[in-house]
């Protein structure tokens, strides 16, 4: 592939780890901002306002992580983790939706599944493996 075409497909990752990065940490220390990121209130008080803290940053920052190592390490195989995320929320609000009477919004599910078609590319074409490198140089 085009060394160019490499680097531009590389530029989603970096600015979507950048990004959970920043989530993340507001979810852990002003998690009323994550909760706008996210595009809900953030609940008051009891076991739901820990939950919807915790599964939230883990979430943010699972996706940061996945795609930090895989940038550092040079190993897109870390891509598909963060792109399946990206796909089950998809997937979880569409079916929230269909089943279960929740609001519908095409604009949060498409961006998730753009997310995640974007990362697939990038884990299938961006980053030579150190696997394949090392593999291509005893043939």
């Amino acid at each position: 592939m085009n060394r160019s075409l490499n680097i531009l497909i590389q530029i989603p990752p970096v600015l979507l780890a950048m990004l959970f990065t920043a989530i993340g940490a507001a979810w852990l220390f002003v998690p009323a901002s994550g909760a706008r990121a996210f595009g809900f209130e953030l609940p008051t008080d009891g076991p739901i306002l820990s939950a919807t803290i915790g599964t939230s940053a883990a979430f943010s920052l699972t996706i940061a992580m996945c795609l930090i190592i895989g940038i550092w390490r040079k190993a897109g195989i870390w891509y598909y983790a963060a792109a399946m995320l990206y796909f089950f929320v998809g997937i979880g609000r569409v079916a929230a939706g269909a089943l279960h009477g929740a609001p519908h919004v095409p604009e949060r599910y498409l961006v998730e599944f753009a997310f995640a078609a974007l990362l697939v590319l990038a884990a299938r074409n961006g980053i030579v493996s150190r696997d394949k490198i090392a593999v291509g140089a005893l043939n």
